[in-house]
């Protein structure tokens, strides 16, 4: 009991480490990405910080594997390098009895990330989706800065002097839109934006203004003064990737039929596994020579892992796509990943039959 307490704390304070480090270098990538849809006024700042949270379970799913992988090939790797495997080997821990202390977390582990993959990420996809859609599905005038030019997506220009967002009033108004066959250019002293309720359309009314119009091909522009100018502003683009299947309750798919469903599925349960096939893959990994250093093999067993998940997420694209049948399907890649960690856990003792085989070789 006292030697697996030692283990666990070195492998969970490695294991704690990696994840932190990880997760500062996945979360600090998608804010850069969210604050740059911020600062082009797609989605407001507050929504940043709840989108990440939102997304928190779907990161964790993929940073808690590899940091338990990790995890062991930095803290084991470390103890051979300072003789103490050597030590525990003396006392009778073997490497199988190693595997055994070591898949108690990694049962732990692979319960977490099936639970974050098959129960929060769903949920967390819904309440992101509809952060985006509704984040997304603004009117450009709700978009608006007070002081600062708005460019949409269409290429029309919008400013404002003063904006009361509560009354959905602004002062100072200015637009320039680009039609088909004309240039239009809008300014008045004030507006409002008013809101058809059978029809859900949204309209400008702007009081005490002039509007410009260029045609196309022509050099004369017509210009016309008002007191009272109403015009219809444009549907907000609502044609959001809404991340249907990430989004969709595990319970759901259990009785999916198609084949992007099924891929779905099978990517949710297959990570959990994936938790404990690389912990029996990191433990043969992780034994250096003391002299050699615990990097060496540090880059071979990522090339391994990437390995791993690499396949596995081809296969779930080969499902959806139709070209891989769903059974075994992802399971095929825990089953050759599985082999494979049993031969580097046996590699010792198959590497001294193949030896001894060829000193009977010699000797006959």
């Amino acid at each position: 009991m006292i030697i697996y307490r030692y283990l666990s704390s070195q492998l969970l304070s490695s294991t704690l480490a990696v994840a932190f480090v990880l997760s500062i270098i996945i979360f600090s990538g998608r804010f850069l990405g969210y604050m740059a849809e911020a600062a082009s006024g797609k989605i407001e700042g507050w929504a940043v910080f709840l989108v990440l949270l939102y997304r928190l379970p779907e990161f964790m799913t993929l940073i808690l594997p590899l940091s338990l992988f990790l995890g062991i090939l930095l803290s084991y790797g470390r103890m051979y390098i300072d003789y103490e495997m050597i030590v525990l080997k003396a006392c009778g821990v073997s490497q199988w009895r190693l595997v055994a202390y070591s898949l108690i977390p990694a049962i732990c582990m692979a319960l977490l990330v099936s639970y974050l993959s098959l129960s929060l990420t769903p949920k967390g996809f819904q309440n992101y989706n509809k952060i985006l859609v509704q984040q997304y599905t603004r009117s450009a005038l709700e978009l608006l800065t007070p002081g600062h030019f708005f460019t949409t997506d269409e290429g029309d220009v919008l400013y404002a002097e003063r904006v009361n967002s509560d009354e959905a009033r602004l002062e100072g108004f200015f637009s320039s839109v680009r039609n088909e066959d004309s240039f239009v250019t809008i300014v008045a002293k004030s507006g409002r934006r008013n809101l058809d309720k059978k029809t859900g359309a949204q309209y400008m009314e702007l009081s005490d203004g002039y509007r410009y119009e260029l045609k196309k091909g022509s050099k004369a522009i017509s210009e016309t003064a008002f007191q009272r100018y109403q015009y219809k502003l444009k549907e907000p683009d609502d044609t959001l990737d809404s991340n249907i299947l990430q989004s969709t309750p595990t319970n759901q798919l259990l009785s999916a039929g198609t084949s992007e469903e099924l891929a779905e599925l099978q990517w949710r349960f297959a990570l959990g596994p994936l938790s404990i096939i690389v912990v029996l893959l990191a433990i043969p990994l992780s034994k250096v020579n003391p002299r050699q250093g615990r990097f060496l093999k540090l880059i071979p067993a990522i090339l391994i892992y990437l390995s791993y998940v690499g396949l596995v997420l081809v296969l779930k694209n080969k499902i959806a796509e139709g070209s891989v049948p769903p059974y075994p399907g992802i399971w095929l890649a825990h089953v050759l990943f599985l082999i494979l960690a049993i031969i580097l856990l046996q590699w010792e003792y198959i590497s001294g039959l193949l030896h001894a085989r060829k000193q009977d070789g010699v000797a006959s």
